[in-house]
């Protein structure tokens, strides 16, 4: 049984949860879809876990972690302070920049290589895929897990190459479909490591921007009402530590607002570039 499902159960029993109450929490509609995940039928995706170990109030990395100090693993472990002491600031990144998220974009990659090649009439070789093997391939993608990323680093201890670590899980993945078995030495074809490695990180940079600007404009939001608010309310100017002419707490705001607008224009005209 993996670590997931133990500690889960184990707060399940302490707060008098069941599977029906897990099921909205993991996006699914009834208790026998949770039980699956329970039984190891199905495996749960980054961002199911993610949601589930808010809802159990205990961090995505004790949840899932075989260490069961998670003090220790969280802060005193950590490299830097931005996944040790502050670590629950960034949960929203943690499937985007860890080696985790690096994984998965290698893998989308690969997938989506595959199939750019499938829809070229030029490489004969790879014919266009039926629709059972397009819903094969997407679903590796949409439901690429914790589990499948150990599988991967696993075969990367034989490999020595974390690259072809991919290329090897998704032969595997897909050999259950005759279609794709036929073409899965076309995986990675034509390609380097850094095609693939360079695209993963470009979609990394993508996806991350997305979820750092919805904060940015959360904080532009509340920092305009604070403006609009405290228009009318005096305050004591300051410069050089001394006092200066008068203003309003509204009007500083209004400051703060319109340099945080203009970052937020700046980074999202940021071109992310990628070679491939």
């Amino acid at each position: 049984m993996t670590t997931w499902i133990m500690r889960t159960k184990s707060i399940m029993r302490e707060k008098k949860l069941t599977q029906s109450d897990l099921a909205p929490v993991m996006g699914k509609k009834s208790r026998g879809a949770v039980g699956h995940y329970f039984t190891g039928r199905s495996k749960p995706t980054f961002d199911q876990l993610e949601s589930l170990a808010k809802y159990l109030g205990v961090s995505l990395s004790w949840l899932v972690s075989e260490q069961e100090n998670e003090t220790i693993f969280n802060a005193l472990t950590s490299i830097a302070p931005i996944d040790g002491r502050y670590r629950g600031k960034t949960e929203s990144l943690q499937g985007i920049f860890s080696e985790f998220g690096l994984i998965k974009y290698r893998v989308l990659v690969e997938i989506r290589w595959l199939q750019a090649m499938s829809q070229n009439a030029s490489i004969e070789e790879v014919p266009i895929f039926d629709s059972k093997a397009t819903k094969l391939l997407n679903s590796v993608i949409d439901n690429f897990s914790i589990q499948d990323a150990e599988k991967i680093k696993k075969i990367e201890r034989t490999t020595n190459h974390d690259v072809k670590a991919v290329e090897y899980f998704l032969k595997e993945k897909i050999s259950i479909d005759a279609s794709l078995d036929s073409v899965s030495e076309f995986i990675h074809f034509g390609c380097t490591s850094e095609d693939i490695n360079n695209l993963s990180h470009g979609l990394m940079l993508t996806e991350g921007r997305k979820v750092l600007l919805e904060n940015m404009h959360t904080i532009l939001g509340l920092i305009s009402t604070l403006a609009k608010e405290n228009s009318g309310v005096p305050m004591l100017s300051r410069t050089h530590g001394q006092t200066a002419s008068p203003t309003t707490l509204g009007k500083e705001m209004a400051n703060f607002s319109y340099r945080l607008k203009r970052q937020i224009k700046l980074f999202e005209e940021v071109k992310i570039m990628g070679k491939f």
